[in-house]
């Protein structure tokens, strides 16, 4: 494939507002690519090696945000068992610059990136 203008970023970023359900953000890496039966699907880049083998890409990497919240599970009739981590999707964005902008605007600190 060409050289793409992205880069791997994964990052992680705590809300300080107190009163929202959502703890924190994640900045995930993310690329199209061809599947098998002849479609794409969208797959997160976690590696170095995962980012550079993009022999199925379909174009340059993007970038997700989710929103990381816990959710409480219970059994009928009983207190909470346990909480779960979930992720909520928010946006995506082709250049990190907006995401980080978007980040910073949405939970009002500054955030710093140093991987790209």
């Amino acid at each position: 494939m060409t050289k793409l203008k992205n880069r791997l970023c994964n990052a992680y970023v705590p809300n300080s507002n107190s009163k929202s359900k959502f703890f924190g953000f994640d900045l995930c890496t993310m690329r199209e690519e061809l599947d098998i039966g002849g479609g794409t699907q969208i797959v997160q880049i976690k590696t170095a090696e995962e980012f550079l083998n993009d022999y199925n890409a379909v174009d340059d990497v993007f970038y997700r945000i989710h929103g990381l919240y816990k959710q409480d599970n219970y059994r009928e009739g009983e207190k909470k068992i346990y909480q779960e981590t979930k992720r909520k999707f928010i946006i995506d964005f082709f250049h990190i610059e907006q995401a980080k902008t978007f980040l910073s605007d949405l939970t009002g600190m500054r955030v710093n990136i140093y991987s790209y």
